[in-house]
C-alpha cells in the first residue's frame, strides 16, 4: 500500500522520499510509449517467474531520465548502473541481466 501511495504521489508531481529497496533496484527510463510499457510488462513477469526480490520504477519524467545519460530508449537501470538500452530486449536476455544483479 505504501508503494502504491508513492508512486501516486510521484505521477501527481509530489516530492517524495525514495525508500530502500532490498534486494535489486530496477529502473525503466522511458516517456510511457507501448514499448516502455511492454519492457515493464516483461520485467514483472521475469521478476515473479524467477522469484528474485527487486523493486521496479518505470521513470517518465525527463529530467530524471536526463540524469542517465543514455543514448537510447528505453533504458534498464540496475542498482544505479545502466544495464541495457534499446527497443529489443528479449525476455532471456532480461533474465540474464536481473540474475547477474542479484549474485
Amino acid at each position: 500500500m505504501a508503494a502504491l501511495l508513492r508512486e501516486y504521489k510521484k505521477y501527481i508531481g509530489v516530492k517524495t522520499e525514495d525508500e530502500p529497496v532490498d534486494g535489486i533496484d530496477i529502473k525503466v527510463l522511458g516517456r510511457g510509449c507501448p514499448t516502455c510499457d511492454h519492457l515493464v510488462r516483461e520485467l514483472m513477469a521475469v521478476i515473479e517467474e524467477t522469484g528474485i526480490d527487486a523493486g521496479l520504477e518505470h521513470v517518465r519524467d525527463q529530467q530524471e531520465i536526463s540524469r542517465y545519460v543514455v543514448m537510447g530508449l528505453p533504458a534498464i537501470v540496475i542498482n544505479g548502473k545502466v544495464a541495457d538500452t534499446g527497443p529489443s530486449m528479449s525476455r532471456a536476455r532480461l533474465k540474464e541481466l536481473l540474475t547477474k544483479a542479484g549474485r
